[in-house]
């Protein structure tokens, strides 16, 4: 079961009042050797055979990414990876004369992910939450030092 806390907002709204959303406490994290053993045990694939997949289909994600498509996988989401510029490269101002940026200086730095609404809504009819017995901590107190 998992368990949410209910979280104040870093802003309060137009009346100054805080507002609190629910935010889900997570419990761990599941890794590819959890989720192929658990596959494994329910169809005729091994463990082996997940990984490897997995691992061949993650291969062709970044090939079909690296040649400027997004990679859609029904019932998963869609990826697409988003450029920036190399550090220490200016941004275009894109008036007449100024520098351009070519190829050279820029990157791939990440790849979006857009969940398939499939994915949400079997997840919330898995999920049965409950309110967590602890309250939520804010996580700059985690690193700010107690004087």
């Amino acid at each position: 079961m998992a368990t949410y806390e209910m979280q104040e907002m870093n802003l309060p709204n137009d009346e100054g009042k805080r507002i609190l959303y629910p935010r889900m406490k997570l419990a761990g994290q599941d890794d590819l050797e959890e989720i192929a053993r658990r596959i494994s045990r329910a169809t005729t694939f091994t463990q082996g055979d997940i990984h490897g997949v997995v691992r061949a289909l993650a291969e062709e994600m970044a090939w079909s990414m690296a040649n400027g498509r997004s990679v859609k996988i029904e019932g998963l989401g869609i990826f697409t990876p988003s450029l920036a510029l190399k550090k220490g490269f200016e941004r275009e101002t894109g008036e007449p004369g100024s520098t351009r940026r070519n190829a050279t200086s820029i990157c791939v730095d990440g790849v979006r992910f857009r969940t398939d609404k499939e994915l949400v809504a079997r997840t919330g009819q898995l999920c049965r939450l409950e309110r967590s017995a602890q309250k939520f901590q804010r996580s700059s107190r985690r690193y700010t030092p107690f004087l």
